[in-house]
């Protein structure tokens, strides 16, 4: 018998039988009975089973039994991972609220067994029954891996903004958002081909619920997986050098350009991701429009200022007369670099030829 066996065996015949006795006794006994076994056995692998023994408090048992129900059968390193999880992580005020969500739903702890989501449930306590119903509506696994895609890629603000939204959203599925939009968000998440017109609704779904900084955050993200995977729809006009990838373009984590890649010459592409603009009203504090030739003027000079920077375009190829210690110029900016708009089918893009661009043929669409 493999020692997994062995772990599997300790833990589920006592579990068994305390599971058939319990059906007898109400929550509080039925708890406290499992909380013992749970002790018992997690005491055999190490402090983490000690340490649930010294800090399980009989309150938390009481308000916690139904959890402590549904996942004794897990093993014990488990077992002790997740408690202790719950027992620092969930405020004290949402316990409650908490197991009674997991009597609701059998298969609320699924969802919830991962340390973003304990912190997102933390922050957003009253937002934990969302997003479950947003895990049960669509393929949960795929739900929840954009979920936590998110969490990892956007900024803060943005992915706790964005994942709400969307966890609303999924509850009305059908009206708000539908099961085919969320598998093509999973899928140009991870480079994947996906449908340019889910994606879309998806924007559609999401403006007007969201301030523009955190749905622009998305879009970016997913022009960027888009592109990198190589399943773009419009990839060919955006003329990438075979082999190069985009890179995100911001010079201090939060301002800069978008997205920057190196084209078939060897000279820059700068991306700008949106999901609508109006270019004679998108000026910086100098005056100058954005994605005009002075405005990517100023933002690559404070991009390649950093040597990591500068680094990443010469492995992607780029002609080294466009990096420092070279002085450029405007002129060469109009005439050199590849400026292009990369929007959702629906985005209304207004006076681009106010950033001396030409106009649709420097839109690019998802």
């Amino acid at each position: 018998m493999t020692k997994k066996c062995q772990v599997l065996f300790v833990v589920c015949v006592p579990i068994i039988f305390f599971l058939i006795m319990a059906s007898a006794h109400d929550i509080q006994a039925r708890g406290k009975a499992l909380i013992k076994v749970a002790e018992k056995t997690l005491s055999k692998y190490g402090d983490e089973g000690a340490e649930i023994a010294a800090r399980i408090s009989d309150n938390f048992i009481d308000e916690v039994a139904p959890y402590i129900y549904k996942i004794i059968d897990f093993v014990p390193s488990y077992q002790a991972d997740v408690l202790l999880r719950i027992v620092d992580i969930i405020p004290e005020s949402q316990i409650k609220r908490f197991s009674e969500l997991c009597v609701k739903y059998p298969k609320f702890i699924d969802v919830v067994n991962t340390t973003n989501a304990l912190k997102y449930i933390k922050k957003y306590p009253g937002h934990a029954e969302s997003l479950y119903k947003a895990m049960k509506e669509f393929p949960g696994q795929q739900t929840m891996d954009i979920f936590l895609t998110l969490g990892r890629r956007l900024p803060s603000n943005s992915s706790e903004k964005v994942i709400l939204e969307l966890s609303k959203m999924a509850e009305k599925v059908g009206s708000a958002i539908t099961k085919d939009q969320m598998i093509s968000l999973h899928r140009v998440l991870h480079g994947k081909t996906y449908s340019s017109k889910d994606i879309d609704g998806i924007f559609v779904a999401l403006r007007g619920n969201l301030d523009q900084k955190a749905l622009g955050d998305l879009a970016e993200e997913m022009a960027l997986s888009a592109v990198n995977g190589k399943r773009f729809p419009n990839k060919h006009l955006l003329d990438l050098k075979p082999g190069s990838k985009v890179i995100k373009g911001q010079h201090d984590a939060v301002h800069g350009l978008d997205l920057i890649s190196v084209n078939s010459k060897g000279k820059p592409i700068i991306l700008e991701v949106t999901t609508g603009k109006n270019f004679s009203q998108t000026v910086d504090s100098s005056g100058r429009v954005q994605m005009s030739p002075e405005w990517v003027l100023d933002k690559w000079n404070l991009f390649t200022k950093d040597s990591n920077n500068v680094a990443q375009l010469k492995k992607m190829g780029i002609n080294k007369k466009y990096l420092p210690p070279n002085q450029l110029s405007e002129e060469v900016v109009k005439k050199s670099f590849d400026r292009k708009v990369i929007a959702p089918q629906s985005a209304s893009i207004n006076h681009i030829q106010k950033a001396g661009m030409s106009g649709l043929n420097d839109i690019v669409r998802f």
